[in-house]
């Protein structure tokens, strides 16, 4: 597992925490997968849109 391209190791010692407590807070407060897909999929239909409604009021 990385951290923003990090391993969860090097973020820990980085820290000084326990890798354990880094895991346990990501496995806490990370949106699930289904979430993250799904609000990915949405900002892509708002850019969508907007491009449609710029091409629409050229």
């Amino acid at each position: 597992m990385v951290v923003h391209g990090y391993p969860v190791l090097e973020v820990s010692k980085r820290l000084g925490i326990a890798n354990k407590s880094l895991y346990d807070w990501i496995k806490k407060f990370s949106k699930p997968k289904a979430q993250r897909e799904e609000e990915a999929d949405l900002r892509a239909e708002i850019a969508r849109l907007k491009r449609e409604l710029k091409r629409a009021e050229q």
